[in-house]
Parts: C-alpha cells; sequence; structure tokens
C-alpha cells in the first residue's frame, strides 16, 4: 500500500488528517481561488471546493489525482510544484501540506509560489519538524529533511514572505515519538495504527487547544502562514 492509499483509507476518519485539514480550513477564511499542492487523496480539495471556492490542485502522482477526481474535484493537473503551470498572480491562497520536505531544494518551489500569489494572498503549510526525529519513517515517505523553526524562519524571510504564524504543532505526542526513534530509528511507527475511538474523539481536542498557542517550543509538525512582500 501506498502512502496516497494509506491516505486515501484513512482520509475520512483518522484525527491527524482531520485535524490538519480542520488547522488549514481556520485559516482560509474570504472567499477566492485556491491552489493546492499536493492533492494527496483529495479530502482536502472535496471540503474546500463545498465551501464554495474556486479549487485547483497540482499532483506528481497520477493515483493521487485519480483519488481526488473520484471526490468531485474536476480542475487538477498533473504537474510539478518546481514549475507550477499557472500565470503570474491569480490565487489567494496556495496550501502545500507536506510537500516542502519532499523538495531538495525548496527555494525553487517557494519563488514559483510566490510568483502565482496575489498581492494579498496566503501561502498556508504544515512541515515535519524537528531533525532529532529523522527516522527510516522519513526515508519510507521520501523526505529530505525536516525542519527546526529557526532555520525555516530564515528561509521564509529569505525569499520575502511576511510570516503571520509559525509554530509547532502535534506537540502532545512529540515526547513518545522522540523516544521511540530514539530507541529504534529503524522502526517505521505507522501513525494510522492509533485510528481509535478515543483517540479520534480526545486527539482533536488536544491538537485544537494547541493551535491556539504560539510559544509550544516543540512539536512534530511546523504550521506556517505566510503572505509576500507588497
Amino acid at each position: 500500500m501506498t502512502e496516497i492509499d494509506v491516505l486515501e483509507k484513512y482520509g475520512g476518519r483518522h484525527w491527524y488528517l482531520i485535524s490538519k485539514r480542520r488547522l488549514i480550513h481556520q485559516h482560509i477564511s474570504n472567499k477566492g481561488k485556491i491552489l493546492v499542492i499536493g492533492v494527496g487523496a483529495g479530502y482536502l480539495l472535496q471540503e474546500l471546493d463545498k465551501r464554495d471556492f474556486e479549487v485547483y490542485g497540482i499532483d506528481i502522482d497520477s493515483k493521487a489525482i485519480k483519488y481526488t477526481k473520484d471526490k468531485g474535484c474536476k480542475t487538477l493537473i498533473l504537474a510539478n510544484a518546481l514549475t507550477i503551470p499557472f500565470h503570474d498572480k491569480c490565487f489567494d491562497y496556495v496550501v502545500a501540506s507536506d510537500v516542502l520536505e519532499h523538495i531538495k531544494n525548496a527555494g525553487i518551489v517557494l519563488n514559483e509560489i510566490k510568483r502565482v500569489m496575489k498581492g494579498n494572498a496566503k501561502f498556508i503549510f504544515t512541515v515535519p519538524a524537528k531533525e532529532n526525529l529523522w527516522s527510516i519513517h522519513d526515508i519510507k515517505l521520501g523526505h529530505v529533511k525536516r525542519y527546526e523553526k529557526n532555520n525555516l524562519k530564515k528561509i521564509l524571510e529569505n525569499h520575502n514572505f511576511i510570516i503571520e504564524k509559525l509554530q509547532f504543532w502535534n506537540s502532545f505526542l512529540y515526547p513518545i515519538i522522540y523516544m521511540q526513534r530514539r530507541l529504534n530509528k529503524s522502526i517505521h511507527h505507522d501513525l494510522y495504527k492509533s485510528d481509535r475511538w478515543y483517540m479520534n474523539w480526545l486527539m482533536p481536542l488536544i491538537l485544537n487547544i494547541e493551535s491556539k498557542i504560539s510559544f509550544i517550543p516543540f512539536g512534530t509538525t511546523l504550521f506556517g502562514v505566510v503572505r509576500k512582500e507588497m
């Protein structure tokens, strides 16, 4: 089963995936045109479409495009984020959830994202956090890096983004995951095995609280909202 298959199987019911999409939704308010880079299995695009946004998606995985089309999303392109196939200044929002960690030269993608953003647009993203969590889990998912907050902040500022929010997320489970990966880096920890009714009830509450606390100094994920300089 590929990662896209896993996202299709668990995307509609797993606490982590649902909570991450809710976090993204919180920062998309005004109606407009949205580009989603890395469509996954299409759940986010389906939800945005139901909110009457004009949604476009790109992905390099044909299976991801298929799963997303099956959910009724039509404006999809099989394309690479290194060369986004849209004109300059045409999107009000750009979303890239767990994408940048797959790209060796993320600066090229950031320049492309900035190019297609309107002057007042938002770029909303998540990336895996903390280099000390690096393990075979990252290798199996095709990651080239995990991000540290200060380093990511410098990268964004060097590409002329104005940071509105940059904070750790999924902090509650960070100590447990850290110990697991320190004890045995060769184990591929499957987050989706935590698909229990009590986790699906409890964790969204915890993650919602975390999203409102900006000063937590650790977490498995970094969440950001930035604008480009006018």
